[in-house]
């Protein structure tokens, strides 16, 4: 087969737009996971995954359970965790961001323990500290999509919107 110019243009075109068109789809892709994400997300605390469904007053009751389980034994993660959760859930942000700060301390490593204080700091309103402990959230060999989504929410706050 005989090379020429014109050959060498096509391929190379059509390589750009088999690229361009790979980017478009992962752009799509991005785009409808964080739709489907937060699809009735009307808030960022909605995204970053506080509780939604229950009613306050159950809730409320939750927490003050949870509450009375923490302090007989605040080094207990799951009870930590479950504690914080619920707090967002009564919009008690400031609460829920000194018991994860506490618990991340303790287990500075674990990506479900930085995966929640992070949403909660951003909850919280401080996005910039949420970025940062939410890219310890997680690693490249076992990205969370709802860590990645609450980093978007975040960089979205913070001006980044690529």
């Amino acid at each position: 087969m005989k090379s020429n110019g014109r050959n060498i243009v096509i391929l190379a075109q059509n390589s750009r737009l088999r690229q361009r068109a790979a980017g478009a789809l992962r752009g799509t892709f991005l785009a409808a996971a964080l739709c489907l994400g937060g699809c009735q997300s009307s808030s960022l605390q909605d995204v970053t995954g506080s509780i939604g469904g229950a009613s306050e007053p159950d809730i409320r009751r939750s927490a003050e359970e949870l509450g009375r389980q923490y302090d007989r034994n605040p080094d207990d993660k799951a009870i930590a965790l479950k504690y914080a959760r619920a707090l967002r859930g009564m919009t008690e942000n400031a609460q829920a961001v000194a018991i994860l700060q506490r618990l991340a301390i303790k287990f500075p490593r674990d990506v479900e323990v930085l995966a929640a204080y992070g949403k909660t700091l951003a909850d919280a309103g401080r996005p910039r500290e949420a970025a940062e402990v939410l890219a310890h959230a997680h690693t490249p060999e076992r990205p969370d999509w709802s860590v990645l989504s609450a980093q978007g929410s975040v960089a979205d706050q913070l001006g980044d919107h690529e």
